[in-house]
């Protein structure tokens, strides 16, 4: 039993939210309801609480996770539906290295299609000798596409791997290539990760004892992407995220989940946002494209 509602962006708080799925019985209770707290002490309570939303969670029993308008998704955006996969689905992964210091560690993400998480592993501060005979092992039993890892600590790895897995090294501060729309590929790569859960309903449990799956990485996963929040540059428009620096204070850690999980997302085919085009369908390739489908399936 727990009292008094968590903090907000807590791990904890996502459970509550999702308590059917973790089988807790939610009991709310607000203390304007409690008989043996006087309206005085009430008023005490609320008048020592600056925070709007901290005031309603503590005083209403809302619970909130914050100001999810421009979070890259919010906790209703998660499918709890599993699809159903292939054999013939592609393996896209994803690899976060680590710098230094004890909030940062390797990640390890892989998804097959645009259905199923496979794989979301943590490494810790693992050599990274170790980290490149995991994933080969991993690669032996689930032949992965395309293997993304962040530039920036990634060589050892990278060498290491590149004869056996297609391996793209990805700098996160360069340009996209849509520069009109994004200010630079990590943009590009978390909205991309947050359409896959949203529009495409990747589903993040499994129903069987997945060695490759760590449960407890899926709700952090949850965390980074209900906390990382989206800006638009003032002078061009284009989208960025906020500094990771930002990020790690407002969660306590290093967003390396949600960067692998972005990073094996980033090359999911057809994961691209709604467009209106005023060009003639036949000028357009999107759009002569979706007519071609549509014709054959007639």
């Amino acid at each position: 039993r727990a009292v008094s509602p968590p903090n907000m962006s807590s791990e904890w708080q996502l459970m509550i939210i999702e308590h059917d799925k973790h089988g807790i019985t939610l009991l709310r209770a607000k203390p304007k309801e409690n008989i043996y707290v006087t309206d005085e002490q009430r008023e005490l309570m609320a008048a020592s609480i600056f925070d709007e939303k901290l005031r309603r969670q503590e005083l209403e029993g809302e619970l909130i996770l914050g100001d999810n308008s421009t979070s890259m998704l919010s906790i209703n955006d998660f499918s709890d539906q599993r699809k159903v996969v292939t054999s013939q689905d592609m393996v896209w992964a994803g690899l976060d290295m680590a710098h230094t210091g004890d909030r940062d560690r390797h990640v390890f993400c892989a998804i097959r299609g645009d259905k199923e998480l496979l794989a979301l592993h943590d490494f810790g501060t693992a050599d990274s000798t170790d980290v490149a005979t995991w994933i080969k092992k991993f690669n032996k039993e689930y032949r992965i596409k395309s293997l993304n890892m962040d530039l920036a600590w990634s060589e050892s790895v990278y060498d290491q791997l590149k004869y056996d897995i297609p391996c793209t090294q990805i700098p996160f501060g360069a340009k996209a290539e849509d520069v009109e729309t994004y200010a630079n590929i990590r943009a590009k790569m978390y909205f991309r990760g947050a359409r896959a859960i949203r529009d495409q309903g990747l589903y993040l449990y499994t129903y069987q004892n997945n060695p490759y799956v760590d449960e407890k990485l899926v709700g952090e996963l949850k965390r980074d992407m209900t906390n990382i929040h989206w800006l638009q540059q003032t002078s061009s428009n284009k989208l960025i995220i906020e500094p990771k620096g930002d990020v790690r204070i407002r969660i306590g850690k290093s967003p390396d989940v949600s960067d692998a999980f972005c990073l094996a997302a980033h090359q999911i085919p057809r994961i691209e946002p709604e467009r209106k085009s005023n060009l003639n369908p036949a000028e357009d390739p999107l759009l002569k494209e979706a007519l071609a489908e549509i014709m054959e399936d007639d």
